[in-house]
């Protein structure tokens, strides 16, 4: 919960040269505030994790798709992969079968 009461206690408000000033949100930024605050305690460190990424601005946006769509692909295998309770031994374990039989 700790996430969330700073996301709260940060909108609205900047602190420059020690003087607080006071700043609007915009709807879209007020609408991603509104989703990160919903989401479970351990998916935020992800969402930090992806806004660096963004920030980067290493590659452009078709790269940045292509990395998230591909990162968003694994996340769902490793639900899946847990609600089946696959452990990655299991995983290992299919790997080495599979390349000992070629």
């Amino acid at each position: 919960m700790g996430h969330r009461r700073s996301i709260k206690r940060c909108r609205g408000l900047a602190t420059e040269d020690n003087n607080r000033k006071r700043y609007t949100t915009t709807n879209l930024e007020q609408t991603i505030i509104r989703e990160i605050s919903s989401l479970p305690e351990a998916r935020l460190t992800d969402i930090l994790k992806y806004i660096r990424f963004i920030k980067l601005g290493l590659v452009d946006d078709q790269e940045i798709e292509k990395r998230f769509d591909k990162s968003w692909k694994r996340v769902r295998a490793r639900t899946r992969a847990k609600k089946l309770n696959i452990t990655q031994a299991d995983i290992d374990a299919e790997i080495r079968a599979v390349r000992e039989g070629r």
